[in-house]
């Protein structure tokens, strides 16, 4: 059977989260699986195999089965060790990773009613692996300062916690947005006209590429 390309999520994508956050239910999610499937779970693995040539160049050992558990997050949430109860995601994301063990950089999309964003962040990250890159970060300033003033620039938000009195300082400013930081992400918004759209396939593969520099430059010390 041939393939279908992505041609953008729809508004019936965002209804059905906001279905499920009325009534977050096994049986209120069994009646609407029919639903999840065709306009959640075929775009998301649509979008994820649209994007997966421009991922493989950069790093091909990339994850990039486009299977919830793969690049796709799951909708039934891990609710052991949380307060909230309710078994069902209200938005969901797609994530490209490394199987290699500990701290790693993720290529991700998330797809949220409450606004849809992609970039590069840390995950699986400890302190202790956060400390060592650092000092990474310290050890070559120019080339990190350049970095971050670079995305910013092609308008990718530098974010993440901070601490309140950070571990490592610098006395420059731009290196001290990302050095404060227990772990951190670059990320850009995508319109909503993007995201209805086929070109959001184009918007990610043009950002992600633009974040391998990053990428490659943060797994140097790996």
């Amino acid at each position: 059977m041939e393939q279908v390309g992505f041609s953008g999520f729809t508004q019936q994508t965002f209804e059905f989260f906001m279905k499920i956050g009325f009534d977050n239910t096994p049986q209120h999610f069994e009646a609407l699986r029919s639903e999840f499937n065709e306009v959640v779970l075929a775009p998301l693995k649509q979008l994820s195999l649209g994007v997966s040539p421009t991922l493989a160049k950069i790093d091909g050992r990339l994850d990039l089965r486009p299977v919830m558990g793969g690049t796709i997050s799951r909708i039934r949430r891990d609710t052991r060790f949380s307060k909230n109860k309710a078994p069902y995601r209200t938005k969901m994301w797609l994530k490209f990773i490394t199987k290699d063990p500990g701290m790693r950089l993720a290529f991700y999309f998330d797809l949220d009613p409450a606004g849809c964003v992609f970039g590069l962040g840390t995950s699986h990250s400890t302190p202790q692996e956060m400390t060592e890159k650092r000092r990474y970060f310290l050890a070559h300033p120019h080339q990190t300062r350049q970095m971050i003033d670079q995305y910013a620039a092609l308008g990718f938000v530098l974010g993440g916690p901070c601490y309140k009195r950070p571990p490592q300082t610098s006395e420059d400013p731009v290196l001290m947005e990302l050095l404060a930081r227990k772990y951190f992400y670059f990320e850009k918004p995508v319109s909503m006209e993007t995201v209805y759209a086929s070109s959001l396939v184009d918007t990610l593969a043009e950002g992600y590429t633009q974040l391998a520099d990053f990428y490659h430059f943060f797994n140097k010390q790996s």
